[in-house]
């Protein structure tokens, strides 16, 4: 429980923004957000990869922990996709509708399990999460069948084409993430690092994307911004893929996450106040505030694994 807390307390601004002070964002964009530094990678110096190929086997203590709180944040991440994804679908989709509302309670059923019925030993934990793996394959097939469908035109849903894939994307990640967990494998840094940098970066990107199809049309100043956020993602995705074609020395990899985490602080603190004005209906647009609240979340949540990575990498020598 207290995982779920410590990446729910990010969703609080240190002080409210106001829209005056997202103007200002703007104003300064060039320095918070366009200009964010670049790193070229530098020379392996101190190939810090090559000295640390392999992997790690984690202790049954940190399966334990790691594994509850990948389940009590994935668990209400699904749950509101089974959600957003009712959303576009017509009134005849009656089917694809009774099972989003089916896969929402059995996501809100597990996550209820994870917080509270699960005991913290190595076999109920190993259990929960494959259970959750299962679940994930079901919600993953059905969500490829409903945008297959909606393609082939069987049924005419709102679904943009990278809408479909995100939410596809995310609960195949979380399949991998928890089946290396009940292995107790922990990837070697570099893949570590590489993997999750990508899949969190390319996410931040289409969150800023998807904003600035749901804001109204008026509001050009939010949309600029958003915009904004969604370029400076894609360069900060390709910038992480550097480090795989010329693995950098440990200070450069340092540089790297703490320009990642810049960016996404940025990120969420805007989210934040978006979410604040658009449920005071200060601004306009088609933004459920729940859904707001899920893009904050998930910028959260890349914080934290920034978090681990960054402690992995400074316990290397």
């Amino acid at each position: 429980m207290e995982a779920v807390n410590n990446e729910e307390n990010r969703d609080k601004p240190g002080s409210e923004l106001g829209y005056e002070s997202i103007k200002q964002l703007i104003k300064d964009g060039n320095k918070t957000i366009a200009n964010l530094p670049e790193r070229e990678v530098e020379p392996a110096q101190d190939n810090l990869f090559l000295k640390l190929s392999g992997g790690n086997i984690i202790s049954e203590q940190e399966f334990i922990e790691r594994s509850l709180k990948e389940n009590q944040f994935w668990m209400r991440i699904m749950m509101e996709h089974a959600f957003a994804l009712r959303i576009p679908l017509p009134n005849e989709a009656t089917k694809y509708i009774k099972k989003s509302e089916d896969f929402q309670k059995s996501f809100e059923k597990q996550l209820h399990k994870a917080l509270h019925e699960t005991a913290k030993e190595f076999k109920a934990v190993k259990k929960l999460n494959e259970e959750s793996i299962n679940l994930l394959y079901e919600a993953a097939e059905f969500k490829e069948k409903v945008f297959k469908d909606n393609v082939e035109g069987k049924y005419r849903g709102l679904f943009w084409t990278m809408e479909a894939e995100h939410i596809r994307r995310e609960p195949l990640y979380v399949i991998k993430t928890l089946q290396r967990l009940n292995k107790r494998i922990e990837r070697p840094l570099r893949e570590d690092i590489i993997e999750e940098n990508e899949f969190f970066l390319k996410i931040m990107a289409e969150h800023g994307a998807f904003l600035s199809h749901f804001l109204d049309m008026n509001e050009d100043e939010l949309i600029e911004l958003a915009r904004l956020f969604t370029t400076k993602f894609k360069l900060l995705t390709l910038q992480a893929r550097n480090i795989e074609i010329e693995p950098p020395t440990k200070t450069a990899i340092l540089s790297h996450l703490t320009i990642f985490r810049g960016a996404t602080i940025t990120l969420h603190d805007f989210l934040v106040e978006v979410s604040r004005l658009a449920g005071t209906g200060e601004i306009r647009g088609v933004m459920d505030p729940n859904l707001l609240g899920h893009v904050t979340r998930e910028a959260a949540k890349y914080l934290s694994v920034l978090d681990r990575l960054e402690a992995r990498v400074k316990q290397q020598h």
